[in-house]
């Protein structure tokens, strides 16, 4: 886990280099998670970082993204987290966030949808748009997700394994508030 502690401290960096350009994280973010190994992340991994480390404040302190979500770093612009996912499936939902996940564990059908009409920011509080489906496809095992900034990626996950388990670089989220996500 001390590795996956320092990547992140370097996208930190990176991501300062690009004055915090939330168009660019979840590239770099991607580019990241391809550094990290299947084996980095298991389960036995995991018990033994909580069973010897002392878990720090979390960024997620309601599990309601992930059940369990484990934040191993936290900045004040980025966190990486592990999420554990237990229950099958998700509503189909946009995030406030930007960045990527890496399929660790197990395999999720995700259903992708787009808006009937482009919508720009400054985003709505809420948007009144058809979504039609896009795209289904299988994330397996080492596929990657980009997570880019807006309603660029609406999608809903259903989770064929329990648990699945997906590592996940992302921003705070603050930078998108002010774009009304």
């Amino acid at each position: 886990m001390d590795n996956l502690i320092k990547l992140a401290q370097k996208l930190d960096q990176e991501f300062k280099e690009t004055n915090f350009n939330i168009d660019k994280f979840y590239l770099l973010a991607a580019e990241k998670l391809k550094e990290v190994n299947q084996e980095d992340i298991t389960i036995e991994n995991i018990n033994s970082y909580i069973d010897h480390n002392i878990i720090e404040e979390q960024f997620v302190v309601d599990d309601s993204f992930g059940e369990p979500s484990i934040t191993l770093f936290r900045s004040d612009e980025i966190v990486l987290d592990i999420l554990i996912w237990t229950t099958s499936d998700t509503n189909a939902h946009s995030h406030g966030f930007s960045g990527a996940f890496k399929v660790m564990q197990g395999e999720i059908i995700q259903a992708k949808y787009k808006t009937e009409n482009d919508i720009k920011e400054p985003y709505n509080f809420f948007i009144r748009d058809k979504i039609n489906l896009d795209e289904v496809k299988i994330l397996k095992i080492g596929d990657i997700q980009c997570i880019p900034p807006g309603l660029n990626l609406i999608h809903k996950s259903l989770h064929t394994v329990s648990p699945t388990i997906n590592l996940v670089f992302r921003t705070i989220g603050h930078r998108e508030a002010k774009l009304g996500m």
